[in-house]
């Protein structure tokens, strides 16, 4: 009696199994504000590239889907209740999407899986430590059959099944990262490089933060900064700070903090910028990183692409680019030191950069087998 009508899921007869991944909007605007929607599109071609038939997901009429996404299959999900598809797999990923549809798709047959790309514990603490009043919209649970998350977001994988209502453990997984340089090169149509700085031209340090929790933030690095300059008063590099509105819009940070640093009169706080926006005005620039509990970053990976010097505190990405140790400001300083010889390791660096891109990309057999079985697992 629970079986779905099975005239409604014969209808146009596809032999390849259908995904639906569930986002939010993607366009040219949004593509570099967060790293989330690169990574639903890059998704979206890995399950192309495995032989499934995924489509976008999203509130928006097929006619408007925005002109990034040419190429791509997208249904809204009225459209979807007037003529269903036979559905393999559902995944949400960037919109949440209310229980009753959920149900349907698991009564016509689909599983319906919610992938986390953002560290929600973190995210969470934070928020009922500080705002209270907040209800958590971010989080619309019930009727999810397997809970996934990213290598480095392990450390939320039970929280985020006992969250959704996924109380066996065994259904709460790690899904392989992904990533292609899709965007930092327009798709194969840019391919911006870093460049040394020529003579006379000023060194410019860029920290490009979000600045909005203590997960991503530009404040070790600023210290680390502070220290080189006191050991090296003559040194005189341009710090640029993006996104650093944000963090100068704290008072305590603004008056008690920056204000009091010797590297004040170098550092520039900006608004917020995009990756290609930074290394065009940028070009020789170095670039420092700093996080807590979220490893990997896009932004790494398109700058070790561009073969710019990052330094970084990814112990799983260690071997690439310029590496520190979590916090250690030393560390930092012994990192920054090294990059002043990066113009003689820009090849070697860039070179050994393929290694990671290959062990992320897309299209790496060993990638696609550990999703393939994820997706097809009981």
């Amino acid at each position: 009696m629970c079986a779905p009508y099975l005239p409604l899921i014969a209808r146009n007869p596809v032999e390849r199994k259908v995904i639906l991944l569930a986002t939010a909007p993607i366009n040219k605007g949004s593509i570099f504000s967060n790293g989330l929607y690169q990574n639903i599109y890059i998704f979206y071609k890995l399950l192309e590239a495995m032989g499934y038939l995924p489509f976008f997901m999203q509130n928006v009429e097929p006619g408007q889907v925005d002109d990034i996404l040419v190429g791509c299959r997208s249904i809204d999900v009225e459209t979807f209740l007037q003529k269903p598809l036979p559905v393999f797999a559902y995944i949400e990923i960037g919109m949440s999407v209310d229980q009753n549809f959920r149900k349907f798709l698991k009564m016509i047959g689909a599983r319906a899986i919610k992938i986390y790309l953002g560290n929600i514990l973190n995210i969470d603490i934070e928020t009922s430590q500080f705002l209270t009043q907040l209800f958590f919209h971010h989080h619309v649970v019930g009727e999810m059959t397997e809970i996934w998350v990213s290598p480095h977001y392990e450390q939320h994988r039970e929280y985020a099944g006992v969250l959704n209502q996924v109380y066996d453990t065994t259904k709460a997984k790690i899904v392989p990262y992904v990533w292609e340089p899709f965007f930092i090169t327009k798709f194969g149509t840019q391919h911006p490089k870093w460049r040394p700085a020529s003579s006379g031209e000023r060194e410019t340090i860029v920290i490009m933060e979000p600045n909005i929790s203590f997960q991503k933030s530009c404040v070790i690095p600023l210290l680390a900064l502070e220290s080189y300059k006191q050991a090296n008063p003559s040194w005189n590099a341009r710090i640029i700070v993006v996104n650093g509105n944000r963090i100068m819009a704290a008072p305590h940070f603004a008056e008690n903090v920056a204000a009091g640093f010797s590297i004040k009169e170098q550092t520039e706080y900006r608004a917020r910028m995009s990756i290609t926006e930074v290394i065009t005005e940028f070009p020789s620039a170095t670039f420092i990183c700093h996080q807590v509990n979220n490893e990997y970053n896009y932004m790494v990976l398109e700058l070790l692409y561009c073969g710019f010097p990052i330094i970084h505190n990814g112990e799983r990405w260690a071997p690439f680019g310029y590496s520190y140790i979590e916090n250690n400001m030393s560390s930092l300083i012994d990192a920054l030191k090294e990059t002043r010889e990066h113009v003689h390791a820009v090849a070697y660096k860039t070179s050994q950069a393929h290694a990671l891109f290959w062990r992320h990309s897309i299209h790496n057999p060993v990638v696609q087998k550990a999703w393939d079985d994820l997706l097809k697992a009981a």
